[in-house]
């Protein structure tokens, strides 16, 4: 994480108290230093909550490089814990923000999750919003747990891919997994792998950062 001064405990698990600028800034830093694979997770008190009866869940919420306030409730209370924050950082604004900012930088995104034809349709909407947005793989996994072989020919499709972003839309905890899975196996290179939620977009989204080699 990133000094005592940006985070705050909430039931056990590490919450950095960053707004969307914050977090587009720490995204790009990683991208140009190509040190490896990083995460970024937009959570509100479901993910905690849910981390409290799981503990390998709570346990990749706080080994992500980036927990951020996606709900009011922990904007609130990283106030009282005298944090300037003034908005959650939700998830949806969190991709419109990244993709609209860094448009002409020629990042690399890959969207991960969904039901068949959403992923699709998102990448669709993004393009239209941000001309020149470099969209380089999907993927919509079935929804389920996957077989060895399954998990193989995502990492390849990925590797691939060398996306510098992933964008995952798998729901909580199931999303967090699938980005601590990845990066675990280190088999996705430096990709940055982001997380949270959409309803208006039709897309979960969660923050895992890294990059990959081109």
């Amino acid at each position: 994480m990133f000094g005592s001064e940006t985070y705050f405990r909430v039931l056990g698990v590490q919450v950095n108290a960053l707004q969307i600028p914050d977090v587009i800034t720490r995204m790009e830093g990683w991208i140009h230093e190509r040190n490896g694979c990083h995460s970024v997770a937009a959570t509100g008190m479901h993910g905690i909550v849910e981390a409290q009866h799981d503990p390998s869940f709570k346990e990749i919420l706080n080994t992500t490089d980036l927990v951020v306030p996606d709900g009011m409730p922990l904007v609130w209370l990283g106030r009282c814990r005298g944090h300037h924050l003034a908005r959650r950082v939700y998830g949806p604004d969190l991709l419109l923000a990244f993709c609209e900012k860094t448009k002409s930088r020629d990042y690399r995104h890959f969207f991960y999750g969904g039901e068949p034809g959403v992923a699709e349709d998102l990448a669709k909407s993004l393009k239209s919003r941000s001309p020149g947005l470099n969209v380089v793989g999907m993927c919509s996994p079935p929804f389920r747990e996957l077989s060895v072989q399954e998990e193989r020919e995502i990492e390849e499709l990925i590797a691939r891919a060398a996306p510098d972003v992933v964008w995952v839309g798998l729901g909580t905890p199931r999303q967090n997994g699938a980005s601590a899975w990845c990066k675990n196996r280190g088999g996705c290179g430096d990709a940055i792998w982001s997380m949270g939620h959409s309803s208006s977009l039709i897309w979960r989204l969660r923050a895992c950062v890294g990059k990959t080699s081109k």
